[in-house]
């Protein structure tokens, strides 16, 4: 996040990669990190017009992905942690009450399709600055054990 030449070797990648998607999922978890490098970009554009501009232009994207797969954790993930941190006037909170609760209700079920490490990024990050009901933390917690 820190260092702006990483955005564009990431971008590279995805483009890189995208022909050989194999599925659906694939290229729509491409298309996910594109659109999160492209919100990302905001943060080292030193014009507000600008930052404006990179995060309406990424935050479609990764609206777009979500609407076209609701139940892609980790694109959601991401459109979370890019809208969680803008801030309040850019009306964004909606989605971030949207992912954290469809998060909550989804990880549990899709704990073996990620990486063990990400699969914990993305459950910690909902329990620690979410707010999920009794329930569902008892679920997320379970779901962490032997993550």
């Amino acid at each position: 996040m820190d260092e702006e030449a990483a955005i564009d070797r990431g971008l590279r990648e995805v483009q890189r990669l995208a022909p050989a998607a194999a599925d659906a999922e694939e290229r729509a978890t491409l298309e996910a990190y594109r659109g999160a490098l492209v919100t990302l970009r905001a943060r080292h554009a030193f014009w507000p017009r600008q930052k404006l501009r990179h995060v309406r232009e990424g935050l479609a994207v990764l609206d777009a992905v979500v609407a076209a797969h609701p139940r892609h954790a980790e694109a959601r993930y991401l459109r979370l942690v890019s809208c969680y941190y803008l801030p309040r006037f850019l009306g964004r909170g909606w989605s971030v009450r949207e992912d954290f609760a469809r998060l909550g209700a989804l990880l549990p079920s899709v704990r073996g399709r990620y990486p063990r490490d990400l699969y914990a990024a993305i459950t910690r990050f909902v329990l620690d600055h979410g707010r999920p009901s009794p329930e569902v933390r008892r679920a997320l917690e379970a779901s962490l054990e032997g993550a």
